[in-house]
């Protein structure tokens, strides 16, 4: 789960900056909107987020362990 979390922030965020390259050259204009690159951001950022807590989580009870 966190291995897919992590792919698909990785190429949510390569595909941005992709996207973002084009629009600097005009090329490819109908595949290429503000829309589309606004939600890959916020889709990258939720699974980060989401994928950080999870390694949170995993540090904490690690630590617990040793700590008992």
């Amino acid at each position: 789960m966190k291995k897919a979390l992590r792919i698909i922030s990785l190429s949510s965020g390569l595909l941005f900056i992709f996207l973002w390259a084009i629009s600097k050259f005009n090329f490819l204009a109908e595949y290429n909107s503000a829309s589309l690159r606004s939600v890959l951001v916020i889709i990258s950022l939720l699974l980060h987020l989401i994928y950080s807590q999870m390694e949170i989580k995993k540090l904490k009870s690690n630590n617990t362990k040793v700590d008992i």
